[in-house]
């Protein structure tokens, strides 16, 4: 019975600083790039697009699929 109240009071003493210390630490604001944004989602199915159609050639396309 000693070891779990010895075991109780550590873990309330280890929650007991983790509360008061973790507040206190400063925290840091991550701001994102500017072009964070610059994916292109491409449809599976391109049957309504028009013949001939060719994406710009700095365009990187890459297909993600499920299998």
């Amino acid at each position: 019975m000693r070891t779990w109240k010895r075991i109780g009071y550590l873990f309330m003493i280890f929650v007991l600083l983790v509360t008061t210390i973790l507040p206190a630490l400063p925290t840091k604001v991550v701001k994102a790039e500017s072009n964070f944004n610059n994916v292109v989602i491409l449809n599976e199915n391109f049957d309504d697009e028009a013949v001939g159609e060719t994406p710009p050639a700095e365009l990187d396309i890459s297909e993600a699929v499920d299998r």
